[in-house]
């Protein structure tokens, strides 16, 4: 009896994100330009992103912080692949048809004709998140235009009907985990790199952008060895 409850409950539970997802799809998206729609997909594309981390990795002359951003990026990047294309191929959801009559997604990997979770969400919050993360040597400015274009973008997924609001959701959630591990793990990555930096410290800063920066890399070296925190001093 409990078993037959259940499955009712997740049947109501499913039908509501279809008429919620369906009727943000007819009454909102097809009424804004497509061409912004597609414009938000194209910017949370993993193609975009993971090539252009690797390529400010292997840049020479690429600043220390700009440098250890993309390192991070890069390792959310694939987490991110990991946990989407995991739970992708467990949970196994259809795409809506709604916006595709046929059912046909373009899709470069397998997994990606599946609807849960959504990766451009998990993604997009994932960077925006990571940019708070950073916000020691990042903008304010960058650090509000972030969060309001993965806002966009995840919305965007809704409205194109490409997922489900709960796909949606789902990605978000994801996309924070993704960003507390890879900010977890930037703690131990700053030991070894911060030894170095702290070390090969810069001339003294000629600039309010130098001053901030290595205001931020005394607040990392803070928690380094005594021989470290003393080179981070003198600057």
């Amino acid at each position: 009896m409990l078993s037959l409850c259940t499955k009712q409950d997740d049947k109501q539970g499913l039908s509501l994100d279809l008429h919620i997802s369906q009727g943000l799809y007819a009454r909102i998206g097809r009424s804004l330009p497509h061409s912004l729609l597609v414009t938000l997909e194209h910017s949370g594309n993993g193609l975009i992103w993971i090539p252009a981390a690797l390529l400010v990795m292997l840049l020479p002359r690429v600043p220390w912080q700009l440098r250890l951003f993309a390192v991070n990026l890069q390792l959310g990047f694939l987490l991110d692949l990991l946990f989407v294309g995991l739970l992708k191929v467990l949970v196994r959801r259809p795409r809506p048809t709604y916006h595709c009559p046929g059912g046909e997604y373009n899709h470069i990997v397998e997994a990606d004709k599946y609807s849960f979770p959504s990766g451009h969400a998990s993604r997009c919050i994932f960077i925006a998140l990571m940019l708070v993360v950073f916000r020691a040597t990042t903008p304010l400015l960058a650090v509000v235009l972030a969060c309001v274009w993965a806002t966009c973008t995840a919305m965007s997924r809704v409205l194109l009907g490409r997922h489900y609001v709960s796909d949606v959701l789902a990605g978000a959630l994801l996309g924070v985990a993704i960003a507390a591990l890879v900010s977890q793990a930037r703690v131990s990555l700053l030991v070894v790199l911060d030894t170095r930096l702290c070390v090969r410290a810069p001339p003294p800063p000629h600039s309010k952008h130098d001053m901030v920066a290595r205001r931020a890399l005394r607040a990392t070296c803070v928690r380094q060895p005594a021989d470290v925190c003393a080179a981070a001093g003198a600057l």
